[in-house]
C-alpha cells in the first residue's frame, strides 16, 4: 500500500482490487445477468454470439432475391447464364452499456483496513451493478430504436418500412418483419371469441405460417401477462407439462408450447415495457451479440478531479440483431388486455 486518502491511512492498491474484481466476480456477473428475467435465460441458452466484433457488427449472408438464371431447356436449347445479385450483409452499430462502481472515501477508508472488508464492500457494489445491468438489459429486448444510445430491440426489428442494419425495408420489402398491429380489433373480447375473425388461435396461425420459411418454424413465442392469460383460458386443457427440449427443460417457465414445437413464455419486462405485443422468434436468425473485446469489461478505478472518491465503469458492448427479419413476427393487442 502506498498514497494517502484524506491524509489519514494508506490507499489500497487499486490495480489489484481491479483484478480481484476481473478475477473474480466478472464471470460471475456475467452469468447473473442473464439469469434476470426470462428472455435473457433464453438468450444465454441459445441466441447469444460472442464470436463477432470490430468497429461494427456486420452480419452476412442476408439472402434477398432467387437465381433468375433458370427453367427448363430442350434439347440444343439456350440457358441463361447471366447472374444476379442475390446475397448482401447488413450492418449495425454496436451499442455500449454501462453501470459505474463508485466507492466514496469514507467507506475506502473504513473498509482499507481490512482486506475482508474491502473485498465485501466491492462484492455490495458490484451486485447492485449487476441488477442495474441486467434492468437494462432486460429492457433493451423490446427497444423501439427510439432511444438510440441502447441496443434497439424487438419492436424496431419487428416492424416494417422502417431502416435496420443499413436496409431500408421502405425499398427494399423483403427486409419487412411480419407485424400484425390492430389496437382497434385486437382485443380482450375478441381474442378470446372463436367466431371473431381475431380470435386468439386464428391469430397465431397466420403469425406462425408467416414466419415459417422452408419448414424453419419460430422457436419460441414471448408474450405479456395479457396474452399468457388468454392463451392460458384457451389452452390450458390441450397442455402437456412434460418437457421435451432443451428450451422447456433449462429455463424451466414455459407454462405451454405452440404447435408442440414453440414454448410459449410470460415475461415481466415486456408486460411493463411495451403492453399488448407477442413476438415470435426464431432462434436461428436472431441473436444477441457482444463484442469479445468489451464483455463485461472492468474499467480501472479513476479519482474524478477535484474528489476524493473513486469509479470505474464495467461494460458491455453488444446489439441485438438478425439477418432475416421475415423470420420474425409479431401481435400488437390493445394495451388493454393487460388488465
Amino acid at each position: 500500500m502506498g498514497g494517502e486518502i484524506g491524509n489519514t491511512m494508506a490507499e489500497p492498491n487499486w490495480t489489484e482490487i481491479r483484478s480481484l474484481i476481473k478475477d473474480n466476480f466478472r464471470e460471475v456477473l456475467s452469468d447473473q445477468v442473464f439469469e434476470g428475467s426470462a428472455m435473457l435465460k433464453v438468450t444465454k441458452a441459445e441466441m447469444l454470439d460472442k464470436e463477432k466484433g470490430g468497429r461494427n457488427l456486420v452480419i452476412s449472408p442476408v439472402l434477398y432475391d432467387k437465381l433468375k438464371a433458370h427453367g427448363a431447356v430442350a434439347d440444343f436449347g439456350d440457358v441463361d447464364i447471366n447472374p444476379n445479385p442475390i446475397f448482401t450483409a447488413v450492418e449495425y452499430d454496436w451499442a455500449v452499456m454501462y453501470c459505474s462502481i463508485a466507492l466514496g472515501f469514507r467507506e475506502i477508508n473504513a473498509a482499507a483496513a481490512s482486506d475482508l472488508a474491502l473485498i465485501n464492500l466491492i462484492k455490495q457494489k458490484v451486485e447492485v451493478g449487476r441488477m442495474t445491468l441486467t434492468d437494462d438489459l432486460a429492457k433493451s429486448l423490446y427497444n423501439d430504436g427510439t432511444d438510440t444510445k441502447y441496443p434497439h430491440g424487438l419492436r424496431k426489428l419487428v416492424n416494417v418500412d422502417n431502416s435496420v442494419g443499413g436496409i431500408d425495408s421502405t425499398n427494399w420489402p423483403f427486409w419487412d418483419a411480419n407485424l400484425y398491429s390492430d389496437v382497434t380489433n385486437y382485443t380482450k373480447a375478441n381474442l378470446v371469441d372463436p367466431t371473431s375473425a381475431y380470435y386468439c388461435l386464428k391469430l397465431m396461425r397466420k403469425l406462425h405460417r408467416a414466419c415459417r420459411h422452408n419448414n424453419d418454424d419460430p422457436t419460441i413465442y414471448v408474450f405479456t401477462g395479457g396474452w399468457h392469460d388468454i392463451f392460458a383460458e384457451e389452452l390450458e386443457p390441450r397442455i402437456d407439462y412434460t418437457p421435451k427440449d432443451i428450451r422447456a427443460a433449462a429455463v424451466d417457465f414455459a407454462d405451454f408450447s405452440y404447435k408442440g414445437k414453440a414454448p410459449m413464455v410470460e415475461d415481466d419486462i415486456l408486460t411493463e415495457e411495451a403492453p399488448g405485443y407477442l413476438f415470435a422468434i426464431n432462434k436461428n436468425w436472431f441473436k444477441l451479440y457482444i463484442d469479445p473485446e468489451d464483455d463485461f469489461n472492468v474499467g480501472p478505478f479513476q479519482k474524478p478531479a477535484n474528489k476524493l472518491d473513486r469509479v470505474c465503469q464495467i461494460t458491455l458492448t453488444c446489439q441485438w440483431a438478425t439477418n432475416g427479419r421475415r423470420m420474425l413476427g409479431g401481435l400488437r393487442a390493445a394495451a388493454a388486455i393487460e388488465n
